[in-house]
C-alpha cells in the first residue's frame, strides 16, 4: 500500500468528514442490470448522513464496475449539462475508482452517467461547508493531448498546464483540485 498526502483542512475551516457510506449501488438488489449508457444515476447527497444542509460540494469515491466495454464516467450537478469530463475511465469487465468532488444542485442531488453500460457505486467521503477555503467550479478541460496540435506525452518529460486566471480559476489561486485521466 502506498499513500500520498497532497494536503489538509485545518479544523473547523470547511471540510466535514464522514465515515464513508454508500449512497448508490446499482448492483444491489442482487442480479440487478447495469446502469444504461447515457441514463443518469441521481444520487441524493442533501438528504445523506454528515452532510450539513446548504453544503457547498461534496466528496464522493465513484467506482465503475462490470463495464460492458471500455469508457468513462462523468459525475455533476443534476441541473446542468455533465459534458465530456472524464471523473473515472473503466477498461471492460474491469473496476475502477475515482474520487470527486463536486457540488450538489439546488435540490442536493449529484447525477452519475456512464457512456457504456456499468454498474456504478457511489460512497460519500465528506463535504465542504460554505466556510471552505476551496472555491469549486464546474469541471473544464484544460488540456487534451488528444486534440489536433497537442501531442502524445513522453515518458519523464514534464508538461506545464496553465490553470491560474482560465477556466474560472482565480490568477492569485495558491492550489488547484486537477482530475487527471490516462487515456
Amino acid at each position: 500500500v502506498v499513500v500520498d498526502v497532497t494536503g489538509s483542512f485545518p479544523a473547523g475551516r470547511g471540510f466535514v468528514p464522514v465515515t464513508p457510506v454508500r449512497l448508490a449501488d446499482t448492483r444491489e438488489p442482487a442480479g440487478a442490470v447495469r446502469q444504461r449508457a447515457g441514463t443518469p444515476l441521481v444520487v441524493d447527497v442533501g438528504s445523506a448522513a454528515g452532510v450539513p444542509v446548504g453544503a457547498r460540494s461534496v466528496a464522493l469515491s465513484v467506482t465503475a464496475t462490470d463495464a460492458a466495454a471500455a469508457g468513462f464516467v462523468s459525475v455533476g450537478p443534476c441541473d446542468r449539462p455533465l459534458g465530456t469530463t472524464s471523473n473515472v475511465n473503466v477498461g471492460a469487465g474491469a473496476t475502477a475508482p475515482n474520487l470527486v468532488i463536486t457540488r450538489p444542485d439546488a435540490d442536493g442531488h449529484v447525477c452519475v452517467v456512464s457512456n457504456v453500460d456499468t454498474h456504478l457505486l457511489v460512497d460519500l467521503s465528506g463535504s465542504f461547508t460554505s466556510s471552505a477555503d476551496m472555491d469549486v467550479i464546474d469541471a473544464t478541460r484544460v488540456l487534451d493531448t488528444r486534440s489536433p496540435g497537442n501531442e502524445r506525452l513522453t515518458g519523464g518529460s514534464p508538461v506545464a498546464v496553465r490553470v491560474a486566471g482560465t477556466a474560472g480559476v482565480p490568477a492569485d489561486a495558491s492550489g488547484v483540485v486537477p482530475n487527471l485521466t490516462s487515456a
